[in-house]
């Protein structure tokens, strides 16, 4: 609830661009520490690329001290949102609607932070970032370029999403993960550890990629699929359903794996490939051009394999393969 108070902070003697109105409330931080913010006012026209926009006496949101805009600037912070601790906007930055900016957190460059996000700790959005909706960004993370993070998208820890990227709904990035370029995270989805999704991939339902794992080109990873330690997939490949892709395993061209079929070791999938069922590829196998491998079958060694395989067909094609490298040892 606003209240009105006769002594707000000082000002500096050459700032001339807000002042405060004596409107002010107060608000928590994630300590339960109490912050008393004030409602500023603008004392001159702000202008940025000669179009103006916020015209004098034009009121703005509320601030905790000078020190939390940049008065040297064309930033400002409109509607209800509130700016506190040791927080800073600065550059062409706006910050609007009811957004919280707190802690050490830092918007700046011509990013736009607006809806009911929360941007707090020591979390840097600058370049033409845009985040909006219930987003948060904190921890050590960073937005900047023309990525966008929105919805209820969280992205913490030390975390990176940059160039044109999009994480939404309720996707999380967190750790050192990094999405850049036109990659997109979305639905339920999670990026963490160090994990990379970059050039035009996508990762979204309850999807996730975690460990040193790259996602890059036009790969998808969705449903339950899980993508972790030192694998990548690349192309147009997909991981779906429940599927694993794990250890130094490579998936790419149009491969798909899916339902629980789990794909490990050094093995590689690619050209049309599709592994499924509760299939097993691991060791340095290598399974491309039209191969279909499916059921409950294990493939492992450096096996290659290109054409269709079903359930029983495999068994003796294993079995007679196993014979075969046997014989060869003991020759």
């Amino acid at each position: 609830m606003e209240r009105i108070i006769k002594n707000p902070p000082k000002l500096s003697k050459d700032n001339y661009k807000f002042e405060f109105t004596g409107e002010y409330t107060t608000v928590k931080d994630e300590t339960g520490k109490e912050h008393t913010v004030y409602r500023i006012r603008a004392t001159k026209d702000i202008i940025v690329n000669g179009n103006i926009v916020v015209h004098k006496d034009d009121l703005g949101g509320f601030i905790e001290k000078e020190e939390n805009l940049d008065y040297k600037s064309s930033a400002w912070v409109s509607g209800n949102a509130w700016v506190f601790g040791n927080a800073k906007v600065s550059g062409s930055a706006w910050v609007s609607g009811n957004a919280k900016v707190y802690g050490n957190a830092k918007v700046s460059g011509s990013a736009w932070v607006s809806g009911n996000t929360r941007i707090y700790e020591n979390a840097l959005v600058y370049g033409n970032a845009l985040i909006y909706g219930n987003a948060e960004i904190h921890g050590d993370a960073q937005v900047y370029d023309d990525a966008k993070v929105y919805g209820e998208a969280k992205v913490y820890d030390k975390a990176q999403v940059y160039g044109s990227a999009k994480v939404y709904d309720k996707a999380e990035v967190y750790g050192y993960a990094k999405i850049y370029d036109s990659a997109q995270v979305y639905g339920s989805a999670k990026i963490y550890d160090s994990a990379w999704v970059f050039g035009n991939a996508q990762v979204y339902d309850e999807a996730q990629v975690y460990g040193e794992a790259w996602i890059y080109d036009k790969a998808r990873i969705y449903g339950n699929a899980k993508v972790y330690g030192n694998a990548k997939v690349y192309g147009n490949g997909k991981i779906y359903g429940s599927a694993l892709v794990y250890e130094k395993a490579w998936v790419s061209g149009n491969a798909q794996i899916y339902d629980e079929a789990q794909v490990y070791g050094e093995a590689w999938v690619f050209g049309e490939a599709h592994v499924h069922g509760k299939a097993r590829v691991s060791g340095e196998s290598r399974i491309y051009e039209n191969a279909d491998i499916s059921g409950d079958l294990e493939v492992s060694g450096n096996t290659h394999i290109t054409y269709f395989i079903d359930n029983e067909e495999g068994n003796w094609f294993l079995r007679e393969l196993k014979k075969i490298r046997r014989r060869s040892k003991n020759k």
